[in-house]
């Protein structure tokens, strides 16, 4: 894991973590606060997802109860190379709640 090398952070890092949620509780056990973008159901570029499944994909799925404190939330991402700019605001609406 990203921490699991004696990395040294300032506490105040906020770590943007786009792996999986084992890598998000491992951010959170060292005491550092962090963003999920689970790159299995997080990603706008998956189009057999439905928005259901990235609703319902908790970001907390992993955390220790005393650690839930360090996740700020979840992010869902697109990437460039996977669509079009002129197709982003039909794949946005595709998914939105």
């Amino acid at each position: 894991m990203i921490l699991s090398a004696g990395t040294s952070l300032p506490r105040d890092t906020i770590i943007h973590v786009w792996l999986d949620h084992a890598t998000l509780a491992n951010v959170t056990a060292h005491g550092y606060y962090g963003v999920m973008s689970d790159n299995g159901n997080y990603y706008l570029d998956h189009l057999d997802l439905s928005w259901e499944t990235i609703y319902d994909d908790d970001p907390l799925a992993g955390v220790a109860s005393g650690n839930a404190k360090f996740v700020l939330g979840g992010e869902t991402c697109q990437w460039g190379e996977t669509g079009e700019s002129a197709a982003a605001i039909s794949l946005l609406a595709s998914h939105e709640c």
